[in-house]
């Protein structure tokens, strides 16, 4: 009953139009009046999900960690855990992520559970693979792939693989990144999975296009379009339409290049993908400067270096920079090429400075993940070590108990016998003291017979003359 009201209060808050305040003042209602743990637990974690106040998040998801310690099952405490640590994740807090993540592994390891160690495993690869830290997302993506390997869950195996794919693809092992989209690509088809197909299409192109393949790029770059477009994944329009771009700008086809930049733009645009605006008006910006096109290039130019400084899109203020002074220096103004290459030269090396005082920064948070991560491959191994050791106890009760019951099974078969024995034997002496009650009677019987012989006997020689006086 709970259940259904449950699912009730999830189905009428995403159908009708309430504002973000009164839908959540409406769900901290429903908790107040609910006193079942689980069911307050999922709605803290909807509070979590659809709530913009950082403040209040924070405090939504540790309620569910407070819920998740009392209840019995591991698997709430687990799921807080990880909630929060998708939420500093998704916010680019990834160090934080990784210690949120590494205490719902440690839960999950410890009850053995197998499911949600996969997904453990999972996170902490996403989060190391965003920080660049490649061989830990690989090492942990392997991790992940094993389990769902063991325990046959073929609907998820495939989307482990392309994420090893995409971190093959950031070390430039393009053969290997190659290899796991296409087994990846095959699930994918297998289960309708058109959002990762279309993906693993964009992945491939990008593999092609880095190898310098280019008609075998624009093929699945293409691809990725079609499908995205028939299925409504906007961002993946966008992506590959960059994409595809950019190809054709390398193939000199400006034409082409310019059709799918401007598909690019209208689908950022549209929906407010303010990183593929700016994106897609760079692109077009260097087309137009190859093209001579100087006046064009430079309104698309300026217009995402606006869009970027706007949004602090750091990697799109950079090529804007750098498109413009090669503008300039194109078009023979070459203060102007000066002043955008120093802003160009300056940011590039201040990314640099910045990335070395985070890195330095970070020094601390780096050793206290770094022991996490011990304390749990430690944890594994002492569960590893425990489960073999159960596993030899039992062996051990098993063999006991089988001795026991052939032991049970000897002295049943024993104690029948010498009942049988006891019986027989009693049945023996009986027939003995019959037979021997026989034969006393047979030579009582017999004395008395020659007895009787010698008594008629003595009579007969008393009675008979003597054979002399006979004769005589």
């Amino acid at each position: 009953m709970k259940k259904s009201i449950f699912l009730l209060i999830i189905i009428f808050f995403g159908h009708f139009g309430f504002s973000q305040t009164k839908k959540t003042d409406s769900i901290l209602k429903v908790i107040s009046n609910t006193k079942q743990d689980t069911s307050r637990f999922k709605l803290y974690v909807l509070l979590a999900d659809d709530n913009t106040d950082i403040s209040k998040t924070e405090t939504y998801m540790d309620s569910c960690i407070s819920i998740g310690l009392r209840l019995p099952n591991s698997k709430y405490i687990t799921i807080a855990y990880s909630q929060k640590g998708n939420y500093y994740f998704n916010r680019g807090e990834n160090k934080k992520a990784l210690l949120n993540h590494f205490k719902a592994l440690d839960i999950a390891t410890t009850n053995n559970n197998k499911k949600y160690m996969s997904k453990c495993f999972n996170n902490v690869a996403n989060a190391y693979d965003v920080m660049g830290i490649y061989d830990k997302a690989l090492s942990y993506y392997f991790q992940s792939l094993k389990i769902k390997e063991e325990l046959g869950l073929k609907d998820k195996i495939y989307v482990t693989k392309l994420n090893i794919a995409i971190v093959y693809y950031n070390l430039k092992e393009y053969e290997k990144s190659l290899a796991y989209n296409n087994e990846s690509l095959q699930d994918c088809i297998k289960y309708k999975d058109y959002e990762r197909e279309a993906m693993i299409y964009n992945n491939l192109a990008n593999n092609y296009a880095d190898m310098k393949e280019y008609e075998k790029a624009s093929l699945y770059y293409q691809k990725s379009i079609d499908i995205s477009t028939k299925n409504e994944h906007v961002y993946l329009i966008a992506l590959s339409a960059s994409g595809l771009a950019s190809n054709f700008y390398v193939l000199k086809k400006y034409d082409k290049a310019i059709e799918y930049a401007n598909i690019a733009l209208e689908v950022g645009i549209k929906n407010q993908f303010n990183e593929h605006v700016a994106s897609a008006k760079n692109e077009l910006g260097q087309i137009y400067i190859a093209l001579k096109n100087y006046d064009v290039a430079e309104k698309n130019l300026q217009e995402a270096l606006i869009i970027a400084k706007n949004n602090d899109i750091v990697l799109e203020i950079k090529n804007s920079y750098e498109n413009l002074s090669r503008l300039y220096a194109q078009d023979k103004k070459p203060e102007k090429a000066l002043v955008y290459y120093q802003l160009f030269s300056n940011l590039k090396d201040s990314l640099i400075n910045d990335n070395k005082s985070r890195l330095l920064a970070n020094l601390q948070e780096n050793f206290e993940i770094e022991k996490k991560e011990s304390q749990n491959k430690l944890l594994q191994a002492e569960n590893e070590l425990s489960g073999k050791t159960i596993k030899q106890q039992r062996i051990v009760t098993y063999i006991i108990i089988g001795g026991l019951l052939m032991t049970t099974l000897l002295a049943f078969f024993i104690f029948n016998g010498l009942k049988k024995q006891k019986k027989a034997f009693v049945i023996i002496s009986k027939q003995k003291e019959e037979v021997h009650r026989q034969k006393e009677i047979i030579e009582e019987h017999q004395k008395e017979t020659i007895d009787s012989i010698n008594y008629a006997k003595r009579i007969q020689v008393a009675l008979l003359a003597n054979q002399e006086f006979v004769n005589q």
